[in-house]
């Protein structure tokens, strides 16, 4: 490297600094990535605020595209610490391939239906029906209506289950804020 290269290599360092003087380069907020989740864990404490009491612990939420059947799922103990290995965490996987058909709020309805979910699993008793009686309960209290077809009158228990929102429910009312934005 000869003297004028060595002199423009340590400019452009300088300049770098100067705009960035922390060794962390600062995140934007504007990439799609940081966009998406950073939207998905607002709405995650949104929800568990207001139809949760605060109650469910963090967990991950991640992005899948490999299911055209499944709106989302919930898997527990999923992934752990790695500096920490007694903090390990459940994951909601909501299921992007199936956004294009849906709107935000039924998007937002899938994560909440995936929150029931990590309710149940460390506040009541789920069992090897993943859609069972406790659930659905739990489903209609906070006003998203288990549905096997989607729509009113099907069964509210079973493997394969959506669910419908009910119109002013506790839902429903929960969601506008982050509808609105």
């Amino acid at each position: 490297m000869n003297n004028t290269q060595t002199q423009l290599l340590t400019q452009a360092v300088q300049d770098v600094m100067r705009l960035h003087p922390s060794p962390i380069i600062a995140v934007s907020g504007n990439t799609p990535t940081e966009k998406t989740y950073t939207s998905l864990q607002t709405a995650y404490h949104l929800f568990n605020k207001e139809l949760f009491n605060g109650k469910l612990p963090h967990c991950l939420i991640t992005m899948k595209n490999n299911n055209k059947r499944s709106y989302g799922f919930f898997a527990s103990n999923q992934y752990a610490n790695k500096n920490n290995t007694t903090e390990i965490v459940d994951e909601i996987a909501l299921n992007s391939i199936n956004f294009t058909n849906r709107t935000t709020r039924e998007i937002l309805s899938t994560l909440v239906h995936e929150m029931c979910h990590v309710w149940q699993y460390h506040n009541g008793k789920p069992s090897k029906g993943y859609h069972n009686k406790q659930w659905a309960v739990k489903m209609q209290a906070i006003g998203l209506i288990p549905s096997n077809t989607g729509l009113a009158g099907g069964k509210t228990t079973g493997q394969q289950m959506s669910h419908y929102i009910l119109i002013d429910g506790l839902f429903d009312k929960a969601s506008k804020p982050l509808l609105e934005t």
